[in-house]
């Protein structure tokens, strides 16, 4: 297998794990080809949810968490979450008295027994057992029997984190007689020779996006052109060996394509969302006042008495400073005798204990700060 199929599996897995779990109000839907139900997929995220119910649900409560690589069968779709067949160990609750027991093993003896969420009476029912139908216990709890979910239960998991897989239950073709001896005719207007050259361009195609892995420009990884290729070698191979090959390079870059272009979209999505995170935490920032070392209301400090500066700075009827400016510093000065009465915000050189002032700060002021809130 090629190095890009490992990467590319590598990186789809990183670039859904970087989005949300749940589906988010707001967010673009990914669009899904049509399948036929059942199908097997692969969860793409480290941790997926598994919820009884789609998240909109007041019931929706979360039963296991599934890790990256399980296996789910998905039955049928809903918003934007699969329905699945109950995860392994998956666990419901039944009445222990209606289960004839046996070990691990049981019997359900009566027909219509509800199979409930929990070990309550009025508790959901999920699905109801008829008699004789079996059950593996996994364990009891005050005359309920805990026991793995049977397959009637359904369980929901976000969409967008489950790559899709093959048809659980493939529908077979129908089968040529055994004495016909003949095989599907091969295409016509084609030869082994323009297919075999198709392949070896896909196949030098896919060392060019093996180097733009490793260059890390993942920006300009596509398999379009691959996958045109296999499929039109397919459509030129005359020998069986010839289209069997091309048909296997289709199914498998085909798949690989369809990975990766789900996997940009999520990262160019969370591009975008960080984007717009740093934008607006940007904007946040521009609208925040400037940190200043004082905070208070300007005051006149008086004539009486020596004062260790021109004005101070007062909360609450406490002085919180004394200020005064450098020597011929007048434009401070005169932004001071401006800012009467103004709450600010100042920095500067600090001298505590000034002289005759034990316990008190003069600021000597290099920045003030006019901030909003200017008393009534």
């Amino acid at each position: 297998m090629k190095k890009s199929v490992l990467a590319v599996m590598a990186l789809a897995a990183l670039g859904a794990a970087a989005s949300a779990q749940d589906v988010k109000a707001g967010q673009e839907k990914t669009s899904f080809e049509k399948r036929s139900f059942p199908f097997e997929g692969d969860v793409t995220v480290e941790r997926l949810n598994v919820r009884m119910f789609p998240k909109g649900d007041q019931n929706s409560i979360i039963t296991s968490v599934l890790g990256l690589g399980d296996k789910v069968t998905v039955v049928a779709e809903k918003d934007e979450y699969y329905q699945i067949l109950p995860p392994k160990n998956s666990m419901v609750f039944v009445a222990a008295k209606s289960i004839k027991r046996d070990g691990e093993k049981g019997t359900a003896t009566a027909n219509d027994l509800p199979v409930r969420l929990d070990s309550r009476v009025n508790a959901d029912v999920l699905c109801t057992l008829k008699e004789n139908d079996s059950v593996k216990i996994l364990g009891e709890h005050m005359g309920w029997l805990k026991i793995e979910a049977p397959a009637a239960v359904k369980y929901y998991v976000g969409k967008k984190y489950v790559h899709l897989g093959a048809e659980a239950v493939p529908v077979a073709s129908p089968a040529l007689p055994k004495d016909s001896g003949r095989k599907a005719a091969p295409a016509a207007g084609g030869s082994d020779a323009e297919a075999q050259a198709l392949i070896h361009k896909a196949r030098r195609e896919l060392d060019h996006q093996d180097q733009l892995i490793g260059e890390k420009k993942f920006e300009e990884i596509d398999f379009t052109s691959v996958v045109a290729d296999y499929q039109a070698a397919q459509a030129k191979a005359q020998t069986e060996s010839v289209r069997v090959e091309a048909e296997r390079g289709l199914e498998r870059y085909r798949e690989i394509s369809r990975i990766w272009m789900t996997a940009r979209l999520q990262i160019e999505e969370r591009k975008k969302l960080d984007a717009e995170k740093a934008h607006l935490a940007e904007e946040l920032r521009k609208t925040e006042p400037p940190t200043t070392m004082f905070q208070g209301y300007i005051d006149s400090t008086g004539i009486l008495f020596k004062r260790p500066g021109t004005h101070k700075l007062v909360m609450g009827g406490r002085i919180i400073c004394f200020l005064r400016t450098k020597d011929g510093d007048d434009k401070m000065l005169t932004r001071l005798n401006d800012g009467y009465q103004h709450f600010v915000g100042i920095n500067g050189t600090v001298i505590a204990n000034p002289e005759g002032w034990d316990g008190y700060k003069v600021v000597v002021v290099d920045e003030l700060v006019k901030l909003e809130k200017d008393k009534e």
